[in-house]
């Protein structure tokens, strides 16, 4: 198993920015490789369970929309 105790030169902090960023990123891909499959009627539904499991996580703005309207954008990161 690799752990940073047996590799501690290959593990480098990252910053803030690049921790929200990759949590952001892996949002937008849960969202797409399981919610892309998903009926229209079903959205909803699945979108009140993402913004519920995915919060302090993840950022996806409350009011207009649902998590599938939105993006990822690198130049935040």
């Amino acid at each position: 198993m690799l752990l940073p105790v047996n590799f501690p030169a290959i593990v480098d902090p990252i910053s803030e920015s690049a921790k929200l960023g990759i949590q952001n990123i892996f949002a937008f891909c849960y969202v797409w490789s399981i919610g892309g499959a998903l009926e229209s009627h079903s959205r909803d539904t699945f979108d009140a369970m993402v913004r519920k499991t995915f919060q302090g996580v993840a950022i996806f703005p409350a009011g207009a929309g649902l998590v599938y309207d939105y993006y990822c954008d690198p130049q935040r990161y």
